[in-house]
């Protein structure tokens, strides 16, 4: 799998996956405001 093709993602693409990335950085940071420890 080629990594360099991820970063000439389309506008689009990238505000998706930015969007994900911070649902999931919210999820982290809720977990850990918990006492969660991975």
């Amino acid at each position: 799998m080629d990594t360099s093709s991820d970063l000439l993602m389309a506008p689009e693409q990238r505000k998706q996956l930015d969007k994900i990335v911070q649902s999931v950085r919210k999820m982290a940071n809720a977990d850990s405001l918990n006492g969660y420890q991975p």
